[in-house]
């Protein structure tokens, strides 16, 4: 049996580090932010893969409810340390602590079909050429009208994180990401706490990649928000993490379908149509349309969100969006 030490090595390897982000997320964001959300520097214990950036914060309640007790509390901070370092967390260029979501490592969290990392594009001629792979099987594909609609399932994901209803996100996420969004809301719901964002806001959301690989079309979009992110107890509504100062964070949320999908004349996902026949969008917890009974979250029809980025700070965002 591996002793503490062993165990502390091998979680702060590079192999392990989704799995102590996935136990990171319940807080969120050196503002944590909600699932995807979040992240303001200084900020709460915030949402589902928190926000962009980099502090040090809370989660620590949802190790607590993993492993139990302190020590296991202290482990999982030791952990987390381990992982910002080799990761380079950090100053902002204006003296702030880059905004890492508190309790949550800097490491991507959910799963690509592929499995792979999906590179985002350096210049404006290669995410020029991502577009044009996708059009080539796909001349309806609209990268302005997409994002548009991406903002608004933003939102919504936003919106089932602070107000602990799953449910509402059913219809964005892909199963392996909304199954661990769901299993972070329960640890929150049994902490007796909510993760609230007030005044959240995206002031830009940009296009970083596009590419085909033959099975799956990938996108990502950079959302650079603004919020305040806090944690409340329910019992008597104090804030127990975070503030409620404004503050700014920025995350690249990542989706992907297969790449013989096409773009949906009357409306898909996006447009709260159930890709397969036309209803109203109604999904249920296994990812099929409660009218058709077809499974639309995979993928195979539509664009659905895999994965979620935080990024180190808004500056090194802004720096690196393809010009």
């Amino acid at each position: 049996m591996t002793n503490v030490s062993d165990s502390l090595r091998l979680l702060a390897s590079e192999n392990a580090l989704e799995f102590a982000a996935l136990l990171g997320r319940a807080g969120g964001g050196t503002g944590g932010g909600s699932f995807g959300g979040g992240g303001s520097s200084g900020g709460s214990g915030g949402g589902f893969f928190g926000g962009s950036g980099g502090g040090v914060g809370g989660g620590a309640g949802l190790a607590v409810l993993f492993f139990g007790g302190f020590g296991a509390w202290v482990i999982f901070m030791i952990i987390r340390m381990l992982i910002r370092r080799s990761q380079g967390g950090g100053i902002s260029s204006g003296g702030v602590a880059s905004t890492l979501p508190m309790g949550m490592a800097p490491a991507a969290m959910g799963e690509t079909f592929g499995g792979g990392e999906t590179a985002r594009a350096s210049t404006a001629v290669e995410l020029s050429a991502g577009i044009d792979e996708i059009k080539a099987h796909d001349p309806a594909f609209d990268p302005d009208a997409l994002i548009t609609g991406l903002q608004a399932s933003f939102y919504v994901v936003q919106q089932g994180w602070s107000e602990r209803r799953p449910e509402l996100t059913r219809s964005v996420m892909a199963d392996a990401i909304w199954n661990a969004h769901r299993m972070q809301i329960d640890g929150y719901a049994r902490a007796k706490q909510t993760n609230l964002m007030d005044g959240l806001a995206i002031q830009y959301a940009n296009l970083v990649a596009a590419s085909c690989d033959g099975h799956h079309d990938s996108i990502v979009i950079r959302f650079f928000v603004e919020s305040a992110d806090y944690v409340v107890s329910d019992e008597n509504g104090k804030v127990v993490r975070g503030h409620k100062n404004m503050e700014p964070w920025c995350e690249d949320w990542v989706y992907q379908r297969s790449a013989q999908a096409k773009t949906h004349p009357e409306g898909g996902l996006l447009q709260r149509k159930c890709p397969n026949c036309g209803a109203p969008l109604d999904v249920e917890d296994s990812g099929a349309c409660k009218y058709c009974r077809a499974p639309i979250m995979g993928g195979d029809q539509d664009w659905v969100l895999v994965r979620i980025d935080q990024l180190p700070s808004w500056e090194w965002a802004m720096a690196n969006i393809p010009r």
